[in-house]
């Protein structure tokens, strides 16, 4: 059998030997409820605290208070359906759907905020609508999971701060690639741990001092009474030892792998790509124009190659990406765009035999 290559690291990135060892290692910890009172019990609550210290380390802060959840999209949910105040939530049509469909479900009104054709949020736009006055907060990605573009957060924080509007920025994909100090005026962030090499099931909401949210899932007081159900200790444990052994030099590396495999895609297969501006160096999003997006899975997939179309999220849908769909372009790059996104093993990888790989398989 063909040896399979894996461009699909923004749906799932796999658990890097750090996290695999971090786990092993607990695994051998007595089995044991962080919320018992007996000595097992206070030894997993000390090994909870000590991962949420290291989450609250990778975002560069010392205050604030780190929910534990089940995923990004959990933590997404939390903040956006248990926001407290009145008045108009601000977010875009580019978000992850864990942020836009929750959005179009709140019982309060929603405002989209504009972008440009290449997937960046408008810097004026958002002046206009903090100049309205009547927003309960923001709710923005710091970068694109599906074209890998990267908004300018300090500079939107900045605004936010000004105007005394509350933030929440969806991190997913950047904390534990990329540096990601918390800017003034960001008063929330979500995390996810499967996009950094650590384990599926964790993710993380951070909330700045002052800042709170009503509680999503209700029974207990677990996670100060934000999060009821018994904490997932070995999750949170895994999460911070991908953080903590977070690799950005290797995650920095892949742009110019990036560059030259798409760079070598468009000018063998006329493939255009989709997302323009600062973007995460490991992502690209092309149109494979001619052919359906579908199509040119499933052919790279019996070639041995794992690439996808919008968000993992949505898999199994044979409709196009409400992200692609937002950007305004024709129907052909619309329905032929798909995704590669690279990892750390592949920042020396020769993108020659793979651009022949992949016009073999789509001839």
């Amino acid at each position: 059998m063909t040896d399979r290559i894996y461009l699909d690291h923004n749906a799932c990135s796999p658990m890097t030997p750090a996290v695999v060892g971090a786990l092993r290692a607990a695994l051998d910890a007595p089995p044991c409820n962080a919320g018992s009172v007996h000595a097992e019990g206070q030894g997993a609550r000390a090994r909870l605290e000590r991962a949420r210290r290291a989450v609250k380390q990778a975002l560069g802060v010392r205050g604030g208070r780190v929910v534990f959840t089940s995923g990004a999209t959990e933590a997404n949910n939390l903040v956006l359906r248990g926001w407290q105040g009145d008045g108009a939530l601000l977010t875009s049509m580019l978000e992850h759907p864990s942020v836009r469909v929750v959005a179009e479900e709140l019982d309060r009104a929603v405002r989209w905020l504009a972008h440009d054709a290449g997937g960046l949020l408008e810097l004026d736009a958002l002046d206009a609508a903090l100049a309205a006055g009547d927003l309960a907060g923001v709710s923005v990605m710091a970068a694109n999971n599906e074209l890998g573009t990267r908004n300018p957060i300090a500079a939107i924080a900045a605004r936010c701060a000004a105007a005394g509007v509350p933030l929440h920025v969806d991190a997913a994909q950047v904390v534990g690639r990329l540096p990601f100090d918390v800017p003034d005026g960001v008063t929330a962030v979500t995390m996810s741990a499967h996009k950094c090499g650590g384990p599926i099931g964790v993710g993380a909401l951070w909330m700045r001092d002052g800042f709170d949210v009503d509680a999503l899932i209700r029974g207990g007081h677990q996670e100060r009474g934000r999060r009821a159900g018994t904490e997932d200790v070995l999750g949170a444990i895994g999460m911070a030892a991908a953080f903590t052994h977070a690799d950005h030099d290797a995650w920095a590396a892949l742009a110019p792998v990036r560059d030259a495999l798409e760079c070598a895609l468009v000018e063998t297969l006329g493939c255009v790509v989709n997302g323009a501006g600062p973007r995460l160096p490991n992502t690209t999003n092309l149109s494979f124009v001619g052919r359906d997006a579908e199509e040119v899975i499933q052919a790279l997939d019996l070639a041995g190659i794992a690439v996808s179309a919008g968000s993992a999220c949505t898999a199994g849908s044979i409709d196009v990406s409400p992200v692609i769909a937002a950007l305004g372009l024709d129907d052909a790059r619309t329905r032929s765009a798909v995704r590669i996104s690279l990892g750390p093993e592949h920042v020396a990888l020769d993108v020659a035999p793979l651009v022949d790989r992949i016009s073999n398989a789509l001839r």
